[in-house]
């Protein structure tokens, strides 16, 4: 049925009029609009972004004005249940009930590597920072004022902005800051580096 279909609409020639397709190439449109873009303004554009971002959620926190030590327990207590799922996707039970709590730490084979916190706006915490961990990529910096592109480039390794969630989770009250692992517990050490005010961000 269908082949006599075919052979019939084959065999009833062209009807109508038939015109030139006056539509430009889709790719020569394509090719021709990157001819035209300004590579080195658009990479400029992107870095100027780069090196001016800051995220909203970032975290200030005051100098600290003496040193001092203490432990955080990263304990967490389930908000709601965690449903059991097999190998078709079927919810069959609760892994985990809501109140279930348990610590990640007992979970980690290796230690995370030590966070230092710190303003890059205070010039001795800055220098402070810089002389113990200059180039050091076995720990991750972190800053709460700065300019976290030129300051990676001075301190000779990648430097982050001080996240809420980061500051809440480990209870942060002052920089400078040191957070290390020990056992089943974050021990954050605190000293007291620079007491003088800072500049306003």
């Amino acid at each position: 049925m269908l082949s006599l279909i075919l052979i019939t609409m084959l065999s009833l020639g062209t009807f109508g009029n038939t015109y030139p397709i006056r539509e430009p190439d889709a790719l020569s449109e394509l090719q021709d609009k990157i001819r035209n873009v300004d590579t080195e303004k658009l990479r400029k554009d992107l870095e100027t972004k780069f090196r001016n971002y800051k995220p909203s959620d970032w975290r200030s926190l005051p100098p600290a004005t003496k040193t001092y030590s203490y432990y955080v327990d990263m304990t967490y207590t389930l908000d709601t249940d965690i449903p059991e799922v097999n190998d078709r996707g079927e919810i069959t039970g609760t892994l985990y009930p809501k109140g279930y709590r348990f610590n990640p730490l007992e979970y980690m084979p290796a230690d995370p590597p030590p966070l230092v916190i710190f303003s890059g706006e205070n010039k001795k915490e800055r220098e402070w920072v810089k002389y113990y961990y200059k180039n050091r990529f076995d720990v991750m910096l972190l800053i709460t004022k700065g300019d976290f592109a030129r300051l990676s480039e001075e301190m000779g390794q990648p430097v982050y902005y001080l996240k809420d969630l980061i500051a809440e989770k480990l209870n942060l009250r002052n920089t400078v800051s040191v957070v290390s692992r020990e056992k089943h517990r974050m021990r954050v050490d605190v000293y007291a580096v620079a007491r003088a005010k800072e500049k306003k961000q």
